[in-house]
Order: structure tokens, then C-alpha cells, then sequence
């Protein structure tokens, strides 16, 4: 029986349920093992009735099967019937428990599956790796994730399960996705035998702080680098711009006959996109549909996003239209494309097709559509569907919404409501709104307001280049001359003095030759010219 219930289930995990049941059926014994199989297997497919008629059948032969009927009706979608079978059985095991909070982990509900592991503790059941592990990923969502997490780090240190390569895992990625990458690696350290999983999570968790370098020191002492590893590593090098390196690792990755995965090529497309590089995007696309990646979603939404960069929003456009299955990326990206390019009418538009289908948009959504009011002048638009974002979508605006409203109100001239806007916001101390409000006072030659916004920026942000620069553009613009000299920043380079009267004269040759226009070249010299000597000149 024992190998006729290993076969069972490998047909089973593979899909092929035809076989599985025929192989059921000429069973002459069948155990607890053999149900479970074929119950999970229907459910794994889909095919829920199915898996709740052989449930019946075994309950008729009295088999229990608890865990099986709780594993059923959560991939089935009915976890409140997975629920109530956990809180009506007598006997609950450890295994029990570990299938309730999986299914809790599996639909996103993270206080729910925190509950159920507080209540194990409490009674005493024994810890395993997978219902820690599973535990840690559900407190890295939630907002007090570090004091979750590191409560939960107590109890596998306590049950002696900090060496395990499963949680050591999951912990390493609760830290380093809140920035704390000296736990992570104090916990990658804890770890004496770290597998090719527990590398790949310290791979992204040095990737997500910036420290790319340490990455690599990491991804190079790899053992065996699997594709996760490669990916990782491409995927470390796109999030900090080094976008030409990412390309690198892809050839050098090929050139071992390592195959990417869709998520190597989508984190591919974006170093294309943000290269503008359309033709070694294409490249990879026609890469993708040679192995047949290209219906996978996350490959057109890479795909969308490269020729949006690209300034293409025709062939954006048509991978879009192409698409069998979009999900709210897919509508998100497009949005956004349209928004960016000016295409205001269309990228509206596009956001009423999306909610005729029944998509629920998220905080990206929502931003491409105040984005294209914003380039449009659709005032009246754009703060209709600010109030909407609360009350249609149950979204909480953040700071990029407000600025996208302060630069809404203030391309509309609107300066007053603009600054009235940020006061009564939650993010008056956020100086992304009030940069927003001084782009617009540039663009309106309102002085005044500029300053004051200005003067707030320095008082959140008093080493930030971007806004002595805005203000001295602005002045500029205005022909105080002398009012721009006072947003000159740091002095304390001792040859400071030298610099600025040198920067000074270039700047009067650029105006004498008649280079200085409102967003032209002078502006672009200006702001590629000077960061550095708004921000530490002593350098």
C-alpha cells in the first residue's frame, strides 16, 4: 500500500486525476494517506465537488479527514466552511492547526492566522518549521510588522528552530523588507548550514537596502546558484539602477545554460524600460515567446511598461489589447502610460473599462488617473475622483496622491487651494507636496508663495539640491538676480566663494547668449551642473 499511495499522490500533485482515480479504485486497502491524496488532488485542480463527494465517501467508511476537508474548502474558496470544520472537531493535531493557518496564510488573512498561532502557543501545541514560517510571512504584511516578527523570533529561538533553514528564510525576509539588514544577516548567520532558499532571501534582502555590493559577496559564495539566485541578483541590480549589470548577468546566465523563468525576464524588460532600450527589450520578448513565456501576465505587464518608457504607447496599446488575462497591473501600467504621454481623454476612458470589469483599482491605479487630470486640467475631474478613492475604493490616499493634487490645483493657477490643500492634509510636513506647489509658483512667477514654499522644503529638507534650485530658476525667471544669489546653499568649502563667482560668470555667458529659456537648456545645465553644490560643496 505504501507504494501504490506514493504513486497515488505524484499523479495526484501532477494533475492527472483520471489516473489517480483509477488507481484509487483498484486499490484493494486504502488508509488515511490515500484519501487525503485524492481529495487534495480534486481540490488542487479545482474540481471542489468532486473532492467533497470522495470526502463523503470516506466519511461513510468512517475515515476522518479533518485536514484534507480544511485544505479542501480553503483552495476551494470557502474558508469560513474551513473554519467552522477547525472549530467543530474534537481532536485537533499539530497538523490541524498547521493546515488552518496555512489556509488563512493562503487568502492573505494575516491577523487571523496570528490569532490561530497565538491560541497554538497558548495550548501548548508543538511548534513546527512550516507553521512559524508561515506565521512570519503573514507579520511582514501587517504594520507592526517588526514587533510581530521579532515576538515570533523569540518563540523559534525558545523551541530551538532558529538553525532552520524554513525560518531562517522567512525571517530573513521580515527584516530586510523593514530595513533592518543587520538582523537579517545576524539571522543568515544563525543559520550553520544555509541552503540555496536562505541565500536567495539575504540575495533580495541586501538588494532591497541598497548594498549591492554585499549582494554580490553573497550571490558569488552561492554553492549551487539556481535560477531564484540569478533572478534575485538581476532583480538587486534593476532596483538600484545598475540596469546595463542586470543585462550583463543575463548573457553570463545563458552562457552556463541556466534557463530563465518569467520573472528573470520581466525584471529583464525593466532594466530595458528604464534604459530605453526597446530593442534588446524586444530581444527579450521574442526570447520569451521562443520558451513560451509570453502569455504569462507578468511578461506582458513588463512588456507594457518597456515601450510606455520607450514613449510607444502605440505598442503599449497593442500588447495591452493582445493580453487574454489582465489584472489591475495590466490596467495600472496602461493608465499610466497614457497619463504620462499627454493622453488624458484615453487614459480616463481606459479607468471606466477597467471598473465595467470588474477590477478593483489599488494606489497605482489611482495615481495614473489624478496623473492624466493633472496633464489634462481636468480640475474638477481629478478631485472628484480623489474624494472617490476613500469612499468608492476604500484607498487612503498618500503623499504622491496629495502632490498630484497640489500639481493639479497649481498648473490651474490655483495656488491659493493649493497651499490651503497641503495645510489641511496629513502630509503638510511631506516636502514632495511642497515642491510641487513651488514648481507651479515657478510657473506662475508668484514669488511670494515660492519662497514660502521654499523656505518649508529647506526647514523638512535643508541639504535637498531640487528645491535651491527651483527657487533659483524661479527668481531667475523673475529677474531678481539678486534674490536667486541667496539660494546658493552650503558656504563651507573654503573655496566656496571662488566656485560660486565662477558659476556666477558661466551662468551670465549662458543668458548673454541668449541659451536660458523657461525649461531649456539653461535649466537642464543648471540642475545636471549644481547638485553638488547645493548639497556639500566641502566635497
Amino acid at each position: 500500500m505504501f507504494l501504490q499511495n506514493v504513486l497515488l499522490n505524484m499523479y495526484c500533485k501532477c494533475g492527472d486525476m483520471s489516473l489517480a482515480q483509477r488507481l484509487f479504485d483498484t486499490m484493494p486497502t486504502r488508509d488515511t494517506v490515500s484519501w487525503n491524496s485524492l481529495i487534495t488532488g480534486y481540490s488542487q485542480v479545482g474540481v471542489c465537488r468532486k473532492s467533497l463527494h470522495v470526502f463523503n465517501e470516506a466519511r461513510s467508511q468512517r475515515v476522518f479527514l479533518t485536514n484534507s476537508l480544511i485544505d479542501m474548502y480553503s483552495k476551494c474558496g470557502g474558508i469560513s466552511d474551513a473554519s467552522l470544520v477547525f472549530d467543530s472537531s474534537s481532536e485537533l493535531d499539530d497538523v490541524t492547526w498547521n493546515s488552518m493557518i496555512s489556509a488563512y496564510v493562503r487568502i492573505g488573512w494575516d491577523e487571523e492566522t496570528l490569532r490561530t498561532f497565538a491560541k497554538m502557543h497558548r495550548l501548548g501545541i508543538k511548534l513546527n518549521p512550516f507553521a512559524l514560517g508561515s506565521v512570519l510571512k503573514s507579520s511582514s504584511s501587517l504594520s507592526n510588522s517588526v514587533i510581530l516578527g521579532k515576538m515570533v523570533h523569540g518563540c523559534v529561538i525558545k523551541v530551538g528552530l532558529d538553525s532552520d533553514v524554513f525560518v531562517g528564510s522567512a525571517m530573513i525576509d521580515l527584516y530586510a523588507k523593514n530595513g533592518l539588514l543587520s538582523e537579517a544577516v545576524m539571522v543568515f548567520n544563525s543559520v550553520p548550514d544555509p541552503n540555496v532558499v536562505v541565500f536567495n532571501s539575504m540575495i533580495a534582502g541586501f538588494s532591497r537596502s541598497d548594498s549591492i555590493e554585499e549582494g554580490f559577496k553573497c550571490f558569488h559564495s552561492v554553492p549551487k546558484q539556481d535560477i531564484v539566485t540569478w533572478t534575485s541578483m538581476i532583480s538587486g541590480c534593476v532596483q538600484v539602477d545598475h540596469f546595463e549589470q542586470a543585462l550583463s548577468l543575463f548573457h553570463d546566465l545563458l552562457g552556463i545554460g541556466i534557463k530563465p523563468d518569467h520573472f528573470t525576464l520581466s525584471c529583464l524588460m525593466s532594466a530595458c524600460a528604464n534604459l530605453a532600450v526597446a530593442r534588446s527589450g524586444e530581444q527579450i520578448q521574442c526570447y520569451a515567446i521562443k520558451v513560451g513565456f509570453n502569455w504569462f501576465t507578468i511578461i506582458n505587464n513588463s512588456q507594457i511598461f518597456m515601450y510606455a518608457r520607450s514613449g510607444d504607447v502605440d505598442a503599449a496599446n497593442q500588447t495591452f489589447q493582445e493580453m487574454e488575462n489582465r489584472d489591475v497591473v495590466s490596467w495600472s501600467a496602461m493608465i499610466s502610460s497614457h497619463a504620462q504621454h499627454g493622453c488624458a481623454s484615453d487614459a480616463l476612458m481606459l479607468f471606466k473599462e477597467m471598473e465595467g470589469c470588474k477590477v478593483s483599482p489599488n494606489h497605482v491605479t489611482l495615481l495614473g488617473v489624478l496623473t492624466a487630470c493633472s496633464h489634462g486640467g481636468l480640475v474638477d475631474e481629478g478631485l472628484r475622483y480623489f474624494e472617490r478613492m476613500k469612499v468608492d475604493y476604500d484607498l487612503d490616499p498618500n503623499a504622491k496622491h496629495c502632490a498630484c493634487i497640489v500639481d493639479l490645483l497649481g498648473r490651474a493657477g490655483r495656488l491659493v487651494d493649493a497651499e490651503k490643500f497641503i495645510l489641511d492634509s496629513g502630509f503638510h510636513d511631506d516636502p514632495v507636496l511642497w515642491r510641487a506647489l513651488l514648481g507651479s509658483c515657478r510657473v506662475h512667477k508668484d514669488t511670494e508663495m515660492g519662497t514660502h514654499a521654499a523656505e518649508r522644503i529647506m526647514e523638512l529638507e535643508p541639504h535637498a539640491p531640487a528645491s535651491y534650485v527651483l527657487l533659483y530658476n524661479m527668481h531667475l525667471d523673475a529677474g531678481r538676480k539678486s534674490f536667486a544669489m541667496r539660494a546658493r546653499g552650503d558656504n563651507s568649502h573654503p573655496e566656496s566663494h571662488a566656485i560660486y563667482d565662477k558659476l556666477e560668470e558661466m551662468l551670465s555667458k549662458i543668458e548673454k547668449m541668449g541659451l536660458y529659456e523657461d525649461g531649456g537648456f539653461g535649466d537642464q545645465w543648471f540642475q545636471s551642473k549644481t547638485e553638488w553644490k547645493f548639497c556639500e560643496p566641502s566635497q
